[in-house]
């Protein structure tokens, strides 16, 4: 009997949540730096003397290291927000990977219907829905442990029989005019 160490469920939880502060670090500094920066220039630019200070050529002045520094903090503030932001959409596409994984078939579904929409007014809803209902059909048999053949003539029975009753409902019951 092998026991499992408790303990790596903690560590790779310890990790993740560390990861995590390691991005909002990287957030919240370059918050920081934005906001410091945001107030020397609005200072550089409420100060009459130091904004005109370039536009004389020649010396640049006290204007110089001012605009130099604020660049470098503005950058710096930027590079932190960049570098957090990109540190938490690989946690959340990770995550949300793993939601994806945890339900595929749902998504899977969605997805399918997405590409039926899609496919109508290109196919026609007739092909369209006989090719959702029969490859959706054909994977649920064959989940189900029917055999190849069996699987396949069911399903295309089964879609034929869907794509004609929608027919019937729509075009001549509810008077729609169908696509294809």
């Amino acid at each position: 009997m092998v026991k499992l160490d408790s303990n790596e469920g903690n560590t790779q939880k310890h990790a993740s949540s560390m990861k995590r502060s390691e991005c909002f670090l990287d957030l919240w500094a370059g918050f920081f730096f934005i906001l410091i920066a945001g107030i020397g220039w609005y200072s550089h630019i409420i100060n009459e003397r130091l904004a005109t200070a370039l536009i004389m050529g020649g010396d640049p002045g006290p204007a110089f290291l001012a605009k130099i520094t604020l660049w470098i903090i503005t950058l710096g503030g930027v590079g932190y927000l960049l570098k957090g932001s990109r540190c938490l959409s690989e946690i959340r596409l990770n995550i949300f990977l793993q939601e994806i994984a945890k339900h595929k078939v749902s998504f899977s579904f969605a997805t399918s219907i997405g590409l039926l929409v899609v496919l109508v007014p290109i196919t026609g809803f007739t092909v369209s829905a006989f090719l959702f209902s029969f490859l959706w059909l054909l994977w649920l048999s064959l989940g189900a442990g029917i055999s190849r053949k069996g699987a396949i003539l069911f399903s295309g029975a089964v879609s034929v029989a869907i794509c004609i009753f929608l027919y019937i409902v729509f075009f001549y019951l509810l008077n729609i005019k169908l696509y294809g």
